[in-house]
């Protein structure tokens, strides 16, 4: 018999991932609205902390402020919320749902494993381990690997560099205490190919390079639907976008002084960089109109599911094309390498591609108004840019971040929250109780089109 008790308890389940960040953003904004964390005498405002701290712990990258002038408290502060953001849905909130307790409700469980695919028995204190194990596993090899670079461009304190990057390409942060960000890295193989290669494994997804290690090492694995698309997907957005880049940078200033071998370089870390990271190794607002639109798709998309990149998923996207093009079968699902995709995961993929618009839209829309209320001059694709980078949580921008009026600034910082955290939630059943239902209603026929 259906308890409506039950219900109020999953919800109050389902609310703990929020009231977690949530805490999380306050503490974040608490200690960088402290003079210590900033070198100048300058007054940071509150929504500047605030803002900072949501951009770490959603792993966006966007600030109203110059990281820069962080003094090395405040650098470690933004490395933390990186990190816990980072890694944040899967293995913090797991921990914080289940250390406090013996054992784990069945709703706690559903709600982790809602990151990870039902095609292999999953133990919620078995992924918090091995989250934990890859991430400082793949951070700490990266940050080996950039200090050489750093200490070639004589960057300070390139331990403490090579570390606070590593760590934040892999979460697909794209916050960088570079003055210039890594357009030093723009002609530079060894950097920028270390970059590429952390923000694509942070981008991949713990499910995929868990299964990827396993069909490696193990005899008769095979690799899960999910890491198929992921990887096939990946390998056409990635090399697809240099292409594009590549032609439409080709004469552009952002590519000026580079033989044409040399701009393939920058063009796949345009590619890869776009899809959450936040990097740039090329001036964003010099980019031809064509590659700011590409770039807006790109952002949307993002990485991997269960990942710590951000936009609608690989996976999604792959799903809402794979319909478009392909139709529904006769069992209104839909098939990929010789599976079914059900009609309930389809739906899914719908709605959460539908809420997202429905997100940056009012975001666009909200931001419109409110310049001009203020009379900025701002431009349509500026405002439009810098939204999709919010609800992707990608961290590029046009140069418009810190001149956005206060409303502007809440409105990002709104977005960047839904497309981190908001758009998760949405994907959580707020319960999978059965009810028999007494009334059957006729089908009815709507006009499509």
């Amino acid at each position: 018999m259906y308890n409506p008790a039950m219900r109020i308890i999953y919800l109050k389940e389902r609310d703990i991932l929020f009231l977690f960040f949530i805490s999380i953003i306050i503490i974040g904004t608490t200690l960088l609205f402290f003079p210590i964390a900033w070198q100048s005498d300058k007054e940071y405002t509150f929504v500047d902390s605030l803002f900072t701290a949501v951009s770490a712990v959603c792993v966006t990258g966007l600030s109203t402020v110059d990281i820069v002038g962080m003094t090395l408290f405040g650098k470690i502060v933004l490395l933390i919320l990186i990190q816990v953001g980072g890694l944040g849905l899967i293995t913090f909130s797991s921990m914080f749902l289940a250390l406090p307790r013996k054992k784990l409700t069945l709703a706690n469980t559903k709600i982790i494993q809602n990151y990870f695919t039902n095609e292999k028995i999953v133990d919620p204190k078995y992924i918090i381990k091995i989250v934990l194990r890859l991430t400082l596993t793949i951070e700490l090899i990266g940050a080996f690997f950039l200090f050489f670079s750093f200490k070639k461009f004589d960057i300070p304190d390139p331990i403490f560099s090579s570390i606070f990057h590593s760590v934040s390409a892999f979460c697909n942060a794209g916050f960088s205490t570079i003055p210039g960000g890594l357009e030093i890295f723009r002609n530079q193989a060894f950097g920028s190919v270390t970059f590429m290669l952390l923000i694509v494994t942070g981008g991949m997804g713990f499910v995929v390079l868990q299964d990827i290690f396993d069909f490696i090492c193990k005899r008769d694995v095979v690799l899960l639907l999910h890491t198929k698309i992921m990887l096939v997907s990946t390998l056409i957005l990635i090399f697809s976008g240099c292409l594009l880049f590549y032609i439409f940078e080709f004469d552009n200033i952002t590519f000026e002084g580079l033989t044409w071998s040399e701009k393939i370089l920058p063009a796949l870390f345009q590619s890869i960089t776009t899809r959450t990271a936040g990097f740039n190794t090329i001036n964003q607002g010099d980019m031809t109109m064509p590659s700011k639109a590409i770039s807006l798709g790109l952002m949307l998309i993002g990485g991997g599911s269960g990942s710590t990149a951000g936009g609608i998923k690989v996976t999604t996207a792959f799903l809402i094309l794979g319909v478009l093009v392909q139709g529904l079968n006769a069992d209104k699902g839909l098939t990929v390498f010789k599976r079914k995709i059900s009609s309930i995961n389809l739906t899914k993929a719908g709605i959460f591609f539908g809420k997202a618009i429905i997100i940056v839209f009012m975001s666009i829309l909200g931001i419109l108004i409110a310049e001009s209320f203020y009379g900025s001059k701002f431009t349509f694709m500026e405002i439009t840019f810098e939204s999709f980078s919010a609800i992707a949580t990608v961290g590029l921008s046009l140069g418009i971040t810190s001149d956005l009026s206060v409303i502007s600034k809440l409105i990002i910082i709104f977005t960047m929250f839904a497309g981190r955290i908001g758009l998760f939630s949405l994907i959580i059943p707020v319960n999978e109780i059965k009810i028999d239902r007494i009334i059957n209603y006729p089908e009815g026929e709507v006009l499509i089109g």
